[in-house]
């Protein structure tokens, strides 16, 4: 069964691995969410290393609205780091 709650530094456990969110990531470097999404979606990187390392989630906001994020393993933050 996958960790939903994330540990102190962000991190969920999905399909056995170790994954963070892009809010996340957009929260320690101080960063626009929506420029972490639009960043992640323009890397240039093969499709086989984008499924194998960023998987399209959501959340629900203050509003209780579903909003996009991605989770990422680590090989995905780093490429994107």
């Amino acid at each position: 069964m996958d960790k939903l709650v994330p540990d102190i530094y962000g991190v969920v456990e999905r399909k056995g691995h170790p994954m963070v969110s892009s809010r996340k990531v957009a929260e320690i470097f101080n960063k626009g969410h929506d420029n972490v999404l639009r960043d992640i979606r323009n890397l240039e990187c093969s499709s086989g290393f984008r499924l194998l390392n960023f998987e399209g989630s959501s959340y629900k906001n203050q509003q209780n609205k579903n909003q996009p994020e991605i989770l990422m393993t680590k090989d995905g933050f780093t490429f994107l780091a």
